[in-house]
């Protein structure tokens, strides 16, 4: 079996974890701050992850990082997370999703760029028939794309979830970078107690925390995924590159998808179908491209 199956399949959980994380704010009341919600995620996170971080701290064999970058990284991690509820409470959870697939296409980038890992060309054309199927996932029955009515609550959606697919593809490659020298339990354990620390003084001054126990118990399900996730991602990065781990976290729309079908009863349309269908050829591609695709040997002679 090879070696990148395990850190794949890794990242295809962990993208199903984010994508039930993502459509669990559709469940707040109306005017629940997007600083609510993500502080109400990293309290039921750091819950989680506290008891088996003191059962085990003592066995990591990789030494602490420093405090800053534990701190850079909840800061990431909020600023993404803050960002997509916003976009979701204010634009078409279908547009946002597509939105947010961006953050592949940006992790690739900036893994060029600062950590110089040159993407294959197999990869780049999973990559444009992915963002494409993305594409065709927002068009309405009438052809129209993006065909919504523009409020300018929905324009600063919108915005949000571009700020977030940004910012996601920052914290992508950041764990990857710190995952190869940290343990993955104290990383995500750190960073959700820091995130709570962080979002705690935003959201008292947001309107406070005033939400009932039923709304508070849905939203803490965030925190769950969202350290499992985080996991699940964390490991694989530290075995794979940014590049690699790309195509797959695309699977994302097609649980969206699924999720959207099972929970609120959304039907697919034509297009959703479609969209998804070019998204699957897309990781299909990707991964023939790594596994399957023949490898030319220059011979010694």
């Amino acid at each position: 079996m090879p070696s990148k199956i395990v850190p794949i399949l890794l990242v295809i959980l962990s993208a199903f974890l984010f994508t039930a994380m993502i459509i669990i704010p559709r469940f707040a009341p109306p005017g629940t701050s997007a600083f609510e919600v993500s502080f109400i995620r990293f309290v039921s996170a750091s819950l989680l992850l506290l008891p088996f971080y003191l059962m085990r701290r003592r066995k990591f064999s990789k030494p602490a990082l420093k405090p800053w970058v534990y701190l850079s990284r909840a800061v990431m991690a909020v600023t993404m997370l803050s960002l997509s509820v916003f976009a979701i409470n204010n634009a078409p959870v279908v547009v946002v999703q597509a939105i947010l697939m961006g953050n592949g296409a940006f992790t690739v980038v900036l893994a060029s760029l600062l950590a110089k890992e040159r993407p294959a060309k197999f990869d780049l054309l999973a990559l444009f028939l992915i963002i494409g199927g993305g594409i065709v996932t927002v068009i309405n029955e009438d052809h129209s794309l993006l065909a919504i009515t523009i409020s300018s609550d929905q324009i600063l959606g919108v915005a949000a979830a571009v700020l977030a697919a940004i910012a996601w593809g920052g914290e992508v490659l950041m764990v990857r970078s710190i995952a190869k020298h940290d343990h993955s339990l104290r990383l995500v354990t750190y960073v959700s107690v820091l995130g709570m620390v962080v979002t705690f003084p935003i959201a008292e001054a947001y309107g406070g925390l005033d939400l009932s126990w039923d709304v508070f118990t849905i939203l803490s399900l965030m925190g769950i995924f969202a350290a499992l996730g985080q996991l699940c991602s964390a490991t694989a990065l530290a075995r794979i590159s940014a590049s690699d781990a790309t195509p797959y976290r695309y699977s994302s729309v097609l649980f969206a998808v699924g999720l959207g079908y099972l929970v609120f009863g959304e039907v697919p349309s034509t297009h959703e179908w479609l969209g998804s269908l070019i998204i699957i050829s897309g990781i299909l591609i990707s991964t023939w491209a790594r596994f399957y695709r023949p490898v030319k040997t220059v011979s010694s002679t």
